[in-house]
């Protein structure tokens, strides 16, 4: 046969039919990624590990996602620990991750480990899976890079012959981390994704630095904090700490003291059985439905509060916002408002009461302590 038939590159015909080819295979290979779920292609590994007579277990991976959950049907005193390791990359290698569990006088450790100075593109896709017996205490689960779960099992602080004050750590440099349902104080931690304490039992510490931070449903003192991003506290039982730098903060339906805080953004304070405390530099502060308030205050913003009670002289104050009160029935103070530049109404009851366009005194129920409405550069409304 002629070399001349043969020869794609020296046909233009041939060339065309080629191009063609490829690009219906092409077209014909994405279109399945709308249709079927097409099986895993690549290299895959598993392993799994069990281990006894454990009353205590660490977890600490360099790479991977990582669960902690019980398992009722193992026997008591014993971790199961389950990886696998995938890779659709020619340039991976599974062996770059090694897995290891061991055990040493009842305290057991599960690692995965990766090689001294390997880059993370050429690293296979893990998941560890640690499963124990309820019985047993998490120390830690901390992970380099990837998430990180504990969930329904207990904490150091919770055993008998430990410190209280000891505390389960829940963390990852990269990747979100959550604690849930955890028994005893938790350290949630990470620095480039989300924290979560959900439904724990013990004081909760929860911080990012670029992501959400929040505790819901918890048993315990809380601090929820975060640098970038919004800080929640929901429905926690215990003094609240809820504060950022770039984002909301927001205590809602809490039970206990909650100091709220901001730099850039709306702070509030909703349906909290406690004394608040709410401020932002740039943003609005507002509190509704508590019990009472130790300050709510704003640089750049509107303030709004609901005043229930005060415990000492307490200010409702912005520089550049208009500040509004709104006073409850069982209040007791001694009320002044004032603004520098704009205008004060009053709709509520005052005795003894002075009022002018930029300034009002006078109390409310019996007396108490001094509460100070006021604005720089904004209106003054109490009611």
């Amino acid at each position: 046969m002629d070399d001349a038939t043969t020869d794609v590159s020296r046909s233009p015909s041939l060339r065309r039919r080629a191009f063609l080819s490829a690009a219906a295979i092409g077209i014909g290979g994405l279109s399945g990624c709308t249709g079927k779920v097409r099986p895993f292609v690549g290299k895959r590994d598993t392993d799994e590990k069990t281990l006894t007579d454990v009353q205590s277990v660490v977890v600490a991976a360099d790479v991977g996602n990582v669960t902690v959950t019980p398992n009722d049907d193992l026997s008591e005193r014993t971790v199961r620990a389950h990886v696998e390791k995938k890779s659709s990359s020619i340039l991976s290698s599974l062996s770059a991750v090694a897995f290891s569990a061991t055990a040493e006088e009842g305290r057991a450790t599960v690692r995965t480990q990766t090689e001294d100075g390997i880059r993370l593109w050429s690293l296979p896709t893990v998941q560890l899976r640690v499963e124990a017996h309820p019985s047993i205490v998490v120390e830690s689960a901390r992970v380099e890079n990837g998430d990180v779960l504990v969930e329904d099992l207990v904490g150091p602080g919770s055993r008998s012959d430990s410190d209280s004050s000891e505390s389960l750590v829940v963390r990852t440099e990269d990747g979100d981390a959550t604690a849930r349902e955890t028994t005893g104080n938790v350290v949630v931690r990470t620095k480039d994704g989300d924290a979560t304490a959900r439904k724990t039992t013990g004081d909760a510490d929860v911080r990012t630095e670029d992501g959400d931070a929040m505790a819901h449903e918890t048993t315990g003192n809380v601090v929820v904090r975060t640098k970038d991003g919004d800080a929640t506290a929901r429905k926690t039982t215990g003094d609240a700490d809820v504060r950022t730098k770039d984002g909301d903060a927001t205590a809602r339906k809490t039970t206990g003291d909650a100091d709220v805080r901001t730099e850039d953004g709306d702070a509030t304070a909703i349906g909290v059985k406690g004394f608040v405390r709410v401020h932002t530099t740039d943003g609005d502060a507002r509190t509704e439905s508590c019990d009472g308030i130790l300050g709510v205050s704003s640089k750049n913003g509107d303030v709004d509060a609901e005043v229930s009670a005060l415990r000492s002289d307490t200010r409702i104050e912005t520089e550049n916002g208009d500040a509004r009160a709104s006073l409850g029935e069982s209040l007791n103070a001694r009320v002044v408002g004032k603004t520098a530049h704009g205008d004060v109404s009053v709709s509520a009851t005052l005795d003894d009461s002075e009022v002018s366009d930029e300034h009002v005194s006078g109390t409310v129920g019996d007396g108490g302590p001094t509460l100070h409405v006021q604005s720089e550069n904004g209106d003054v409304k109490i009611s």
